[in-house]
């Protein structure tokens, strides 16, 4: 099934095209405007990246033959400077009680019900990132967000749950946290749910969830 409202021709035009199945629900979270970015992000540092990876296999192959890394000459003012970082935002205040786990719909419910101060929604470790799971969790998370996410459970005899957010405090919903960093092996090999032009897009979760990059 492929979503009722899904256009391609506008992101065709700008030489993206998107691999991975458009099912309902998908165009709420690949956007013009996020794949715009995407796009934007591939051509402004798709190449840097590619260097970067080719220097990597590098500094391996002399870590392998007995080289020791070392601070950088040029940066020793910022480490001998002056200065903090900013103050963490207050919602990320108190982390005493920090769960983390997939963006699979009913575990965030369960997670925005279980009274912790934070939820990591984790789009690396705790997710396998297949297409259809990294889309349908952005969207999941866009719902819990604006606090519409529900879940419709149909048993196996016929009568139907629904889930949602109810915390038994309303306002001890825990923080929400994500978690996009690429696993490695994700950032070595292209994403195969898209393509800008000629060359496969790099696969940092971010950048695979929102279908190109």
């Amino acid at each position: 099934m492929t979503a009722s409202n899904w256009n391609p021709s506008p992101i065709v035009q700008k030489g993206v095209v998107i691999r991975g199945a458009m099912r309902p629900g998908y165009e709420k979270v690949l956007t013009p405007e996020a794949i715009d970015f995407a796009v934007e992000l591939e051509r402004e540092f798709g190449a840097e990246r590619r260097r970067l990876l080719t220097r990597r296999a590098e500094i391996q192959r002399r870590l392998d033959a007995g080289w020791k890394p070392d601070f950088l000459p040029e940066t020793e003012a910022i480490r001998s400077g002056d200065w903090r970082v900013a103050a963490i935002p207050h919602d990320l205040e108190e982390r005493r009680v920090e769960i983390t786990g997939p963006t699979d719909r009913k575990i965030v419910i369960n997670a925005l019900n279980s009274g912790t101060n934070v939820f990591m929604a984790d789009f690396e470790d705790a997710n396998t990132p297949t297409w259809d799971n990294l889309i349908e969790g952005q969207a999941n998370l866009i719902d819990a967000v604006r606090r519409t996410i529900t879940f419709d459970v149909v048993r196996a005899w016929a009568a139907a749950a629904l889930a949602r957010v109810q915390p038994e405090n309303p306002d001890a919903i825990p923080a929400l946290v994500c978690d996009p960093q690429p696993a490695r092996q994700n950032f070595r090999r292209p994403d195969r749910g898209s393509q800008v032009r000629s060359r496969l897009a790099g696969g940092g979760n971010r950048i695979r969830t929102i279908g190109t990059a």
